[in-house]
């Protein structure tokens, strides 16, 4: 009965210390809290501890050899689990492989000691009491040394206190001390039980800790990177300033109260910022920005707001009255002007245009800016640098432009465009050496000029598809043309910055040459000086490849804008355009006179054809033939014609001549 009871309490000791260990280990491990240093410890304690169950309930009945045996066995057992858990260990990347090895030899070396030692059970059980005593006093150091929590320590001191009573009882038992042996080991296993317990809460504790402070710093990660994404969202990166989103904000906020706001809101756009681009660089052209920007804020109050939109264009909201505002407007212009800063070079003088509309509450902020936009265009049509304030009539033309839109859309669809030909003849013979297309559009009755919608069909971007009608429909005059005359007629066609720009332009007029088999040498492009300066380094790459493809190029306009004559030298052109506003007043003005004379020879020095447009006199012919010019066209000779009208006109000069 001794025995079974002696063995009961051994297997009972066996199972709660082998919990114990399996979750000193198991759970630090995956958690990764057991360091190096501490995995001796603990496998030292196990090996030294849980003999003492075994050996207290079974041993005392066996014989010496039956004592060896089941030390062996113990250390083996002991060997196994340490080789199960430290690959674990190894593998987690908890302790090197050097601790391993290093602890696995430990226990080996207690194996053969144990087996030489069979004979002297005393000794064994002293080998093992101070084993568990170097244990529960290595884990106390190793607390002390690593981890300062408190109840991280307690629980090692309890458990070393717990492997020092059991050692001590292991000496008590040889004085066979029965009742005080079973009242120490009591006292152990109180101890052992505390330290178990208070490490289970301890890790649950530092668990839970660390899946909160995992959470809080997930949620601190993501709060930045909203505030983050916030300040991109609602700030302009170049200038600085709040951005389009943040101009929204604020005006639906204005908008939403019941009262008069007393706010205005101005709409600007830097003049001609896109030659800034191209003159100076995209990185000048930001610092012109970021300038402009705060040149601008240096003349608000303090309850003004100043955005940026996008590309060139400022909004700003005023709060005061329709006299301030323009007033403030005229200080923004005046200070843009004159600010030196803002100049690329000597000759380029900054310009701002400058919508204003009241911000009413009964409007919504779709409709606020659309007037404030169209006031802005108002000025862009006009002479630029100036401010105009929305009206009723303004409304009424945006309304009529959205009408035209429409129609041009129909238009594009339907290709209802009519081509119309006005010649060009030579000053020297009289002869008609090539003809200007011009493109007509008739809603219905109604002609509508090519100066209200084609500005409406490059901002739409419908100009490329109505190009590419023109092309064709003139490529087939063209080829009726040579068939029915046999004549070497020159055709120019113009062609806007949109088409010119557009990347698959070349490979189209490639593909209607070959279609329409028209000879490419009786083909001038003419291209607006200004429609150059968008971009020129592209420009000239893509008039390289037309004229590769044996098309002349014309400058259509030259002298409408601001381009400099070396440009004549640089771009591969053959001809030169000048427009008719000199030749409307070359008669009168004798700076004109001057100007065009020079301008002439100069064209000639370097190899380019010359013509006027918009001669309507027989006192401006004259004098374009006294200059030099080459070719000239206009009404003095002939409005545009339909093809028709000109075949009949061909027909009756060769009737003429032939008579």
């Amino acid at each position: 009965m001794a025995i079974l009871y002696d063995s009961l309490l051994a297997v009972c000791f066996f199972a709660l210390f082998s919990f114990t260990l399996v979750f000193l280990i198991y759970y630090e491990s995956r958690e990764g809290y057991v360091m190096g240093a501490n995995a001796p410890a603990i496998a030292l304690g196990w090996v030294g501890a849980l003999p003492i169950f075994i050996y207290r309930g079974i041993s005392v009945h066996m014989t010496k050899d039956q004592h060896g045996i089941l030390m062996v066995a113990i250390l083996g057992v002991a060997l196994f689990m340490m080789y199960v858990f430290y690959c674990r260990l190894v593998r987690s990347g908890v302790i090197s492989l050097g601790h391993y090895v290093r602890n696995t030899v430990i226990v080996a070396a207690l194996i053969v000691a144990f087996v030489f030692l069979n004979g002297n059970p005393y000794l064994m059980k002293t080998i093992m009491a101070v084993l568990t005593m170097i244990s529960g006093v290595a884990l106390m150091i190793n607390q002390a040394r690593i981890n300062r929590n408190e109840i991280h320590y307690l629980w090692r001191l309890f458990i070393g206190i717990a492997m020092g009573i059991f050692s001590i009882s292991m000496y008590l038992e040889y004085y066979q001390k029965d009742m005080l042996i079973t009242m120490v080991q009591a006292v152990g296993i109180v101890f052992f039980t505390a330290g178990l317990l208070v490490n289970y809460f301890d890790t649950i504790k530092r668990t839970t800790d660390d899946k909160f402070s995992m959470l809080e710093s997930q949620n601190r990660k993501l709060f930045e990177a909203e505030v983050q994404v916030l300040k991109y969202a609602y700030k302009d990166q170049i200038t600085g300033l709040p951005n389009y989103a943040s101009l929204y904000r604020m005006l639906t906020s204005l908008l939403s109260g019941r009262r008069s706001t007393d706010a205005f809101l101005l709409y600007m756009d830097l003049d001609d910022f896109r030659r800034v681009n191209t003159l100076a660089g995209f990185a000048e052209g930001n610092d012109l920005l970021k300038k402009c920007g705060e040149l601008i804020g240096g003349l608000l109050s303090s309850r003004d707001r100043l955005f940026r939109i996008n590309g060139s264009r400022f909004a700003l909201v005023h709060f005061g009255s329709m006299e301030t505002s323009c007033s403030l407007a005229k200080t923004i212009i005046d200070a843009v002007n004159s600010e030196e800063t803002l100049r690329i070079n000597t000759y380029f003088r900054q310009g701002m245009s400058i919508g204003i509309t009241e911000i009413e509450t009964q409007k919504d902020y779709n409709t606020i800016l659309n007037q404030a936009e169209i006031a802005m265009y108002k000025v862009k049509g006009r002479l630029k640098n100036n401010y105009e304030c929305f009206n009723e009539l303004h409304e009424q033309e945006y309304k009529n432009l959205l009408a035209l839109e429409a129609k041009l859309k129909n238009a594009a669809n339907e290709n209802v465009w009519k081509i119309y030909l006005q010649p060009q003849i030579s000053i020297q013979t009289g002869a008609v050496l090539g003809v200007e297309a011009l493109i007509r559009w008739f809603d219905g009755e109604r002609f509508i000029p090519p100066d209200e919608f084609i500005p409406l069909a490059e901002k739409s971007g419908l100009i490329v598809r109505i190009g590419a009608d023109v092309i064709q429909k003139v490529f087939a005059i063209m080829k009726d043309c040579q068939s029915k005359f046999d004549c070497d007629i020159k055709f120019s066609i113009n062609v806007s910055a949109v088409e010119i720009f557009d990347e698959k332009f070349v490979e189209r007029m490639a593909g209607y040459i070959e279609q329409y088999d028209v000879n490419p040498k009786l083909v001038t492009l003419e291209l607006t000086e200004t429609s150059l300066l968008e971009n020129l380094g592209d420009a000239q790459a893509i008039m390289a490849e037309l004229k590769g493809m044996q098309l002349s190029i014309s400058i259509d306009d030259f002298g409408s804008g601001f381009t400099s004559l070396s440009y004549l030298s640089r771009l591969p052109i053959d001809e030169v355009k000048i427009d008719k506003g000199f030749i409307e007043h070359i008669v009168d003005n004798e700076k004109d006179k001057i100007m065009l004379g020079h301008f002439t020879a100069l064209c000639h020095d370097l190899g380019l054809r010359v013509v006027a447009e918009g001669v309507e006199t027989k006192e401006q012919l004259d004098y374009i033939s006294y200059i030099g010019c080459d070719l000239y066209q206009g009404y003095y000779f002939s409005k545009p014609l339909s093809y028709e009208d000109l075949c009949i006109g061909f027909e009756k000069r060769r009737m003429s001549q032939s008579s």
